[in-house]
């Protein structure tokens, strides 16, 4: 769906944001993407539907190049749509349904059709019919993350990319969160981009993650591929996941002879059979 090969962008202190960067993501992923901050994570979810261009390399979006003569860029926004992280930034109009049907409008919906469309997508995120007409800036940190989702959500993309998503919220509205994100990509058939600062998240929602560190792209596989090279990880200041850890180390006094599990749900489903 997407594929990103060798792209290169600016110049930081004589030193690129981001350097020959390589990689595919399939219809239907969920991609997790790490590393530190001002690594190339926020430059790299903003090339993904033209909003940055490239230095070098190429980008193609279903087999064509975002950037080449004829395509339509504008088109492409409305199919790969990004959500930032400050809801604060994306949200401007005096309503919350008014917020959400902007997006459509601009795709040259009716006012009806984006109404329609509006409504669907608040629905799905879960924010009442009661708040449509409240300001968004009345909302909470969680609601305010709901209705710029639906904002993107309301114009049927393809993919759905997201920086640092779950920033801000607690525990339980981060656990909320995330599962809607994963409603909406197995009920609606979209394929996400995550950027995340939490490895457990990662790990539990993801079946793709990209590991960034100063510009480059230094790991690129599924979840278990990544998390098992715990040593890599921390050479790059990250780590692992905490279930890896404490699996490891019941592995070390031979508690147990585990395959390096990388969620607490396969941490305990080994322990369970053990006991």
């Amino acid at each position: 769906m997407i594929e990103f090969e060798n792209v290169s962008y600016g110049y930081e202190d004589n030193k690129k944001v981001l350097e020959s960067i390589t990689f595919k993501i399939e219809d239907g992923d969920f991609v997790g993407i790490i590393g530190h901050t001002g690594s190339g994570k926020s430059t790299l979810i903003q090339m993904m539907n033209g909003l940055l261009k490239p230095d070098s390399g190429t980008i193609r979006f279903r087999g064509e190049n975002i950037f080449g003569n004829g395509y339509n860029l504008r088109e492409l926004k409305f199919r790969v749509g990004v959500v930032f992280q400050y809801p604060d930034y994306q949200l401007f109009e005096t309503t919350v349904i008014k917020d959400v049907m902007y997006g459509p409008m601009n795709m040259g919906m009716t006012q009806n059709e984006a109404m329609d469309a509006a409504k669907q997508a608040l629905s799905l995120v879960g924010i009442s019919e009661d708040k449509f007409n409240k300001s968004p800036f009345e909302l909470s940190g969680g609601e305010k993350k709901k209705v710029s989702i639906a904002g993107i959500l309301a114009m049927n993309p393809e993919v759905l990319v997201l920086d640092e998503p779950v920033a801000g919220l607690e525990p339980e509205g981060r656990r909320n969160l995330l599962k809607l994100l994963e409603k909406i990509r197995n009920e609606n058939h979209i394929t996400i981009v995550m950027v995340s600062h939490s490895m457990e998240n990662v790990a539990d929602y993801c079946n793709h993650v990209l590991v960034m560190n100063e510009g480059k792209l230094e790991l690129n596989g599924t979840p278990e591929e990544v998390f098992r090279q715990a040593d890599k990880l921390e050479k790059m200041g990250l780590s692992s996941t905490v279930a890896y850890y404490i699996m490891r180390e019941l592995e070390k006094r031979g508690i147990v002879h585990d395959d390096r599990s990388i969620t607490m749900k396969e941490a305990y489903g080994c322990l369970e059979k053990l006991l």
